[in-house]
């Protein structure tokens, strides 16, 4: 579970800064026609969720470690 929120992080971040970069949003952003005139706000907020993502896959790691190492 841990690799596969750590994969969906990272192409969120890299979603969501490339939408942001451009001007007229970039693959899944421009797919969705309810965000047109909003791609850079709707391009930093999946950037912000996949960091999130990826903080929660390492949170989650971190647990695992931690319960180990109580055994």
């Amino acid at each position: 579970m841990r690799v596969f929120l750590e994969v969906v992080g990272v192409l969120a971040v890299i979603q969501g800064v490339g939408a942001a970069i451009s001007d007229s949003g970039w693959f899944v952003i421009n797919l969705l026609p309810v965000l047109d005139g909003h791609e850079l706000f709707a391009g930093i907020a999946v950037a912000v969720l996949g960091a999130a993502t990826c903080l929660a896959a390492a949170s989650q790691s971190s647990r695992n470690v931690q319960k180990k190492e109580r055994r």
